[in-house]
């Protein structure tokens, strides 16, 4: 089988398993000023959580720099990079100044940077994507062609119950914000090309969780039976996740497998607890 590395930043949400076989470049979080995380296996995330709690201000995250993508690009011949949307960080363009720096010292590396248009359990699912092509022995430009592929078609829907920081962070507009604070709304959001958008608004949570099964029922309607991998993100909400996961594997005749993972330090801050993520 050939050498090849996968390497994502922190963004992308894992299960234990896949923390041990990947590179992760962590992102850094910040609460008023001088409260600081570094999103990685050490993470304590009920800390987090309780100074997302105390705190007066939105947090500050700051994405790996180039020279942190870099050390883990040197240890591989062949790497294969994922990370968050580059229009919710600057992760992308710090792993491609790296990939720019690790190719000038070594030439006969091969490295590739994808921008996942996703993050959290999206990113974990390009991963997933590419260890399959990796396994089956694909080539180095083989998988480029068909991760570039299978981004363009994945699909990331999630409820949240706040959009405060990511208002507050310019990810979602403030007037998505508003009609999220209104009583008992709930947007049921996606991402598009990157961005984050709001595809509906419906009332109450039970019912955002329930549209987004029926989402990925349409959305999988025409695909084949058991030939689709899917992947739920919750923060501190097993109940929730496991519920939802149940009713797609009984309504989504395609999705054969659904893999539970619980947020990263970056996709806790911004979905909050509560917070559901899915892709496929």
């Amino acid at each position: 089988m050939m050498k090849f590395n996968i390497i994502a930043d922190s963004g992308c949400d894992l299960t234990p398993k896949i923390r041990e076989e990947i590179d992760i470049a962590p992102l850094k979080i910040t609460f008023d000023g001088d409260k600081n995380f570094v999103d990685d296996e050490h993470l304590d995330r009920d800390k987090l959580i309780a100074s997302m709690k105390k705190s007066l201000e939105s947090p500050n995250t700051a994405c790996p720099s180039p020279n942190d993508f870099a050390d883990l690009m040197k240890k591989h011949d062949k790497s294969f990079i994922v990370t968050i949307s580059s229009r919710l960080s600057g992760s992308f363009n710090a792993a491609r100044i790296a990939r720019d720096m690790t190719l000038e010292e070594n030439a006969n590396k091969e490295i590739h940077v994808f921008d996942s248009k996703s993050a959290s359990a999206g990113e974990l699912r390009i991963v997933l994507f590419i260890k399959e092509l990796i396994e089956k022995e694909y080539s180095f430009d083989e998988v480029i062609a068909k991760t570039t592929s299978f981004i363009d078609s994945m699909r990331t829907l999630f409820v949240l119950e706040s959009l405060d920081n990511l208002v507050k962070k310019g990810r979602v507009s403030k007037a998505v914000g508003i009609v999220a604070s209104v009583l008992s709304v709930r947007p049921v959001m996606c991402a598009d090309d990157g961005e984050i958008k709001m595809l509906e608004k419906v009332r109450g949570t039970k019912k955002a969780m329930s549209r987004i099964v029926e989402h990925v029922r349409n959305y999988t309607s025409e695909a084949a039976t058991n030939s689709m991998e899917l992947v739920i993100s919750h923060c501190n909400c097993l109940e929730r996740a496991e519920s939802i996961k149940n009713d797609i594997l009984e309504k989504c005749k395609a999705i054969k497998n659904v893999i539970l993972v619980q947020t990263n330090g970056l996709s806790t801050v911004y979905a909050n607890v509560g917070g559901i993520v899915v892709a496929f």
